[in-house]
């Protein structure tokens, strides 16, 4: 896991000039293995983000889907429909098709109405 780790950061070096990085907190894993490899990764975000100064922002992923969706035991099909309803293209409508993208516009929508800020697509 190690290159993994050095990987992500040498990444994270394209964005240097970011001010702040959202992400999403987890709170339970499937397995040790993706335990590991979560934490290693975050450990490896908040490295970054420290020694660049840039402001690190998470938000639990429960709290997430309740605030987007109205529940904390929403899924990836709810996410997306959510999405599309506020006319977000991309994904197949009924699907969980690109939710790695829907997760991450939805972790900003929230963000950014909790500072009051309204996004549109």
């Amino acid at each position: 896991p190690g290159y993994r780790f050095l990987n992500f950061h040498n990444w994270l070096c394209d964005f240097k000039g970011v001010d702040e990085v959202f992400y999403e907190m987890v709170g339970s894993f499937q397995d040790a293995k993706f335990a590991r490899v979560y934490c290693g990764l975050l450990g490896v975000l908040q490295i970054f983000c420290l020694q660049n100064g840039i402001k690190l922002t998470g938000l639990h992923s429960m709290t997430l889907k309740k605030e987007f969706c109205g529940s904390g035991r929403a899924d990836k099909k709810e996410i997306c429909s959510m999405l599309h309803a506020l006319g977000w293209a991309n994904g197949k409508p009924g699907t969980q098709l690109d939710h790695d993208e829907a997760d991450a516009l939805a972790l900003l929508f929230c963000l950014l109405a909790r500072r009051s800020v309204q996004i549109s697509f």
